[in-house]
């Protein structure tokens, strides 16, 4: 038997009480997304270098560094693109795919990420019998919303398009007018990094699709979706006023952030709708493939409205509200506050 004590635990673990050794499987099983391994940095990589430990410190990787991750597949636009293994033993060569520890093989990479940085898989983790996943230490999916908050869905057209500033602004202003504000992030990949950003600006409470055992949203749209109601559902429970939705990447994508904003019984409980653009053909885009589904905008934000032209074009072209949301979330935040 074959314990080690890694060097890091990563953020997608932050539901997992470990013992200080983590007694590990070397020879090789067939993997299930969400499975725990350990693995050693072999060598450097591109500019991906880092992960993410509970609690959201980042540490550079090294060689040498142990990890405790997660093995998972990856469907990025600016990021790796990483399928799994069926197998794994002691030994193989993977990827670092991800800042929260997300461990598989890359196909294919944003350039100006360079090449990932090689891990040895040194075992994965044991639970008794079977390998540790993800879902053994996950809330519990729903298939309904019971008695759900008011939700304030922030969500963009594309990475990087400022969803993240929006919602904490958002969550400040509301907070300092007497709310309590939970926070949530429904879609995306493993990084902790927003929600706990979400989690410094004022909300009681922030949690995110991993509690609910995903590592990424790409999974099937039925599963994600069940993901985001048990979040919400544990969210609402704590006593909170509104909660404020992040949904990560864009509204086209494998994410599923369409399929969650445009779901019958999410959508009825949304009493404010954002979307951040990069320019104001993408607010078009945005405005028609929601609209197509009953799902109306209130507000178009991102870099798009860094300008008055920019606002301007959007409105002009939407007949949408254009408010950015670095420079007026109090103007955004008194409407929120009038339907809350």
């Amino acid at each position: 038997m074959t314990e080690i004590n890694p060097d890091v635990v990563s953020s997608s673990l932050k539901r997992a009480e470990f013992e200080e050794d983590l007694e590990l499987i070397e020879e090789e099983r067939e993997i299930s997304k969400g499975d725990v391994v350990v693995v050693e940095v072999v060598s450097e990589g591109g500019t991906y270098d880092k992960v993410e430990e509970i609690g959201g410190k980042t540490l550079e990787l090294e060689e040498g560094m142990t990890i405790a991750g997660v093995l998972c597949e990856r469907k990025a636009v600016k990021g790796f693109v990483g399928k799994m293994p069926e197998k794994v033993a002691s030994g193989d060569v993977l990827d670092f795919i991800g800042g929260g520890g997300a461990v598989g093989k890359c196909v294919s990479s944003f350039e100006e990420l360079g090449d990932p940085y090689p891990v040895e898989v040194k075992g994965l983790v044991r639970n008794g019998d079977e390998v540790l996943n993800v879902q053994d230490f996950s809330v519990d999916m729903d298939t309904e919303l019971n008695g759900c908050e008011p939700l304030v869905m922030v969500s963009g057209t594309r990475m990087d398009s400022g969803k993240t500033t929006l919602a904490a602004n958002i969550i400040e202003e509301i907070s300092d007018r007497g709310y309590s504000v939970g926070a949530a992030k429904l879609t995306g990949f493993t990084r902790q990094r927003d929600r706990l950003k979400m989690k410094r600006h004022g909300a009681e409470v922030s949690m995110d699709f991993v509690d609910a055992g995903l590592l990424s949203s790409s999974n099937g749209t039925e599963e994600v979706i069940c993901a985001a109601k048990g979040v919400l559902n544990h969210v609402s429970n704590t006593g909170v006023d509104v909660i404020v939705v992040e949904l990560g990447g864009g509204i086209i994508g494998y994410d599923n952030v369409y399929e969650v904003l445009t779901e019958e019984e999410i959508v009825d409980n949304v009493c404010y709708n954002a979307v951040t653009v990069m320019d104001p053909v993408a607010a078009v885009g945005a405005k028609r493939m929601l609209g197509e589904k009953g799902v109306n905008v209130d507000v178009f934000s991102g870099p798009a409205t860094d300008t008055d032209t920019g606002e301007n074009l959007i409105e002009d072209y939407t007949d949408v509200d254009a408010l950015n949301g670095r420079k007026k979330y109090v103007e955004i935040a008194d409407r929120i506050e009038k339907k809350i």
